[in-house]
């Protein structure tokens, strides 16, 4: 009885300790790096551990108050990209040594909702880059598209914080304005704030063609139309100059990276159609045996048969031929730097011109 006595104050000294280091490593785990799952061809270049591979830039302008001789603070904690300002007002980039030319990056990000951020997409050292924004505070927005040190050209998105994390608004702004592919009302339950969420962005071509997801939905597609940037560059991490956010922080994790197969030749894609149309006979003098082929150049010129067509003309071209041919395959071809709009116009002419019932599949072909 006397022994037993005496272990009862040692068990209840015991027991809170043992709940406090169970609590202490729950904390830990959740915060630890969660492994991505893995995905065809992407590589991670990010280990978690330290910034090898990465170099801080303070060459940009978010690094002038130290006059370029810091580029913010830039660590790794708990398995994950720390950044922050490192004086009040100096911010900068941690950048990839690699230089990417066409590629697909995905990222785990956590960031205090305040500080300024961003991904840069083909990045010089001094942060000239397509940015797929991470505008993390009120009146910002996550993955629209921006052209930092472009002169702010484009600057696309289709949302806007309000002054919560947990609040949009459906704003639209620049051109072409693109659809918001979550309501307001359900933001709060899509966008996991004060936790991890995923962000991904793909950039192809040069004029490129940008594309941006968040937690695997597409929120932003666009297309430059001519060549303003280098063809290949870094990817880097941003933390925006201005203002006092050294207590503040950003965190990225689980960085990884496709590298996407350059196009050759002329880069040029074809989104062939099959066209069903009414007929009133199968046989026509006029009616060609081979595909008819659309030219759309970067401009919205039309080209067919070599011809340049109004809108107008084309339509009263294809409502001669739907006249003979009962099914015909149109293919629309745009060079690289033909937006998308310009694609689906076209296909609006085709039913203006009595083709109706269209099934139609997408696909990149090289030019020979």
């Amino acid at each position: 009885m006397k022994q037993f006595g005496l272990l009862l104050p040692v068990l209840a000294m015991a027991f809170p300790a043992a709940m406090a280091s169970a609590q202490s490593d729950s904390r830990a785990a959740a915060n630890a790096p969660v492994p991505a799952s893995p995905e065809p061809g992407f590589v991670s270049i990010f280990d978690g551990k330290s910034l090898e591979g990465w170099h801080v830039s303070a060459k940009s302008g978010h690094s002038g108050t130290s006059k370029h001789t810091s580029g913010g603070r830039w660590v790794v904690e708990n398995g994950a990209i720390v950044g922050s300002q490192d004086v009040p007002g100096n911010g900068g980039l941690v950048i990839t040594d690699e230089a990417y030319a066409d590629f697909e990056v995905a990222i785990e990000m956590n960031n205090d909702f305040g500080p300024d951020s961003g991904l840069f997409l083909r990045s010089t050292e001094d942060g000239k880059a397509w940015q797929a924004m991470i505008d993390y505070h009120a009146g910002g927005n996550l993955m629209g598209i921006y052209g930092e040190g472009l002169g702010g050209v484009p600057h696309v998105r289709n949302y806007n914080f309000t002054s919560k994390v947990t609040e949009i608004e459906d704003k639209k702004t620049g051109e072409p304005p693109t659809a918001l592919p979550v309501k307001p009302a359900s933001w709060a339950y899509f966008w996991r704030a004060g936790t991890w969420n995923e962000l991904r962005a793909r950039i192809e071509g040069n004029p490129p063609h940008i594309t941006t997801w968040i937690n695997g939905v597409k929120f932003m597609e666009w297309q430059e139309e001519k060549v303003r940037h280098q063809e290949k560059g870094g990817i880097a991490l941003q933390v925006h100059g201005g203002g006092d956010f050294t207590k503040q922080f950003v965190r990225y994790r689980n960085i990884r990276v496709k590298k996407l197969e350059k196009k050759t030749a002329a880069n040029q894609f074809e989104r062939e159609l099959n066209i069903s149309v009414p007929a009133a006979s199968t046989e026509s003098p006029n009616a060609a045996k081979d595909e008819l082929v659309i030219n759309v150049r970067h401009d919205g010129t039309l080209v067919w048969n070599s011809k340049e067509l109004t809108e107008d003309q084309l339509t009263a071209q294809l409502k001669e031929v739907s006249r003979f041919d009962r099914k015909r395959a149109i293919i629309i071809r745009g060079d690289r730097a033909t937006s998308y709009d310009k694609i689906v116009r076209v296909l609006n002419v085709t039913h203006a011109a009595g083709m109706y019932h269209v099934s139609f599949a997408t696909r990149t072909q090289e030019s020979k």
